[in-house]
Formats: C-alpha cells, structure tokens, sequence
C-alpha cells in the first residue's frame, strides 16, 4: 500500500520561494510507479487543491543542464491532481529506455533532479516543487 508523501509548509501560488524541496522515494526501472504528494498549509491545515489546473508537468534530469531521463504530464495521464493531493503515477514501460552509467560495483541508482510546474488556464506557470531522487536500474531484462 502506497503511503503519501506529506509536505508541511506555507504555500503561496506562484511565489516559488514557498515551493517545496522534495526528495522522492526511488524509481525502480521497469516497475511500476506511484506515490501522492500531500502538501498542507501550516497557517491554515488545509491540503492544497491541484485540480484546477489546465497541465501539470515534470522532468527528471541527470543534473540541472543534462538530458532528460523522463518527462510526465497531466495531458499523458502520469500526473494526476486531486483536492488533497497530486499523483505522480506511471506504467513499467515508462524507464524501459534508460541506460545506466557504466559501474563495476553492482546495482546502480542513478541520480535525478526534477521540478514540477503547474499550469492555470491563463498559462501562467508556477515552479510548485523540486528536488532529487534515484532511478534504480534494472539488472534482469
């Protein structure tokens, strides 16, 4: 059972000062994904809506300028927003093209960062979350 990933902090749309710096729990290359991200407001207790939105997108990149490792969307179906909560959800096909660095000491975790936008319908973007994480690669194909 998938537990959300609860966020405490004052949020502000469109100030990304107030965005949150998130570490996600692992990626497994060639599972299955998902996991909520719940972010309650310490002023006021209550969960930031993420249904509103016209797109939500994220990328997971190796460093700040290297390429992309994934990209997901709401129009794709991976990111999904709620009343309470935003579900970053993908099938197991999704990390299938990943290549891993060359190491000769065992599994590999590969390092990401990432940031999630959220998009209104006047297409203004808000910077909501970022931060890092590891895609751990698949031995067995």
């Amino acid at each position: 059972m998938q537990i959300p990933l609860s966020i405490n902090f004052d949020y502000a749309p469109g100030k990304t000062q107030y965005s949150g710096v998130v570490r996600l729990p692992k990626i497994y290359q060639g599972a299955p994904y998902s996991q909520t991200v719940r972010v309650r407001s310490v002023g006021t207790g209550l969960y930031r809506d993420f249904s509103g939105y016209t797109d939500i997108r994220m990328q997971l990149r190796s460093s700040l300028n290297g390429p992309v490792l994934l990209s997901l969307s709401k129009t794709a179906n991976q990111l999904i927003g709620g009343s309470t909560g935003l579900t970053i959800a993908f099938d197991a096909t999704a990390t299938d093209g990943l290549t891993a660095p060359n190491s000769t000491y065992g599994i590999v975790e590969v390092p990401f960062v990432y940031d999630i936008e959220l998009i209104t319908g006047s297409a203004v973007v808000e910077r909501f979350a970022q931060g890092t994480g590891f895609i751990v690669m698949n031995v067995t194909r």
